[in-house]
């Protein structure tokens, strides 16, 4: 008997943030000429959802239970970010990786966009030094 298992939001969102994750990591293992300090340094990913104009939430990984209860009550996946950061320092091309989803990127300008990435990445970064 073949069993089907219905796909949830947030497994979805989880496993895209994870692959987010995975590939920041591929991304410094591919090049340890540039990035060679960060090789060893702690990975992690934010999940941006959005319901309405205004009602943007970030999610980490400590927070996955929010992340579903904010699905389930009709919050959509924005975007997700994976990152490798080294502790303590700030976000610049030297001290993190990142590798960014977006779900809609016709819906948003591009300026928007660029800010919601930057604190996806602090909130991703911060999350890793909890």
């Amino acid at each position: 008997m073949i069993q089907v298992k219905e796909t949830v939001p947030a497994d979805v969102a989880i496993a895209e943030a994870e692959r987010c994750r995975l590939e920041a990591l591929a991304t410094v293992a591919k090049d340890p000429d540039r990035y060679g300090a960060l090789k060893d340094q702690p990975s992690g990913w934010c999940v941006v959802t959005q319901k309405g104009f205004w009602s943007r939430v970030y999610h980490d990984g400590y927070r996955r239970d929010q992340l579903r209860d904010h699905l389930d009550r009709g919050h959509k996946v924005l975007m997700t970010v994976g990152i490798v950061a080294k502790p303590d320092s700030p976000l610049n091309t030297s001290t993190h990786v990142a590798a960014v989803t977006v779900t809609e990127p016709h819906k948003l300008p591009e300026q928007k966009l660029q800010l919601i990435t930057v604190r996806a990445k602090l909130h991703a970064a911060r999350a890793l030094f909890k």
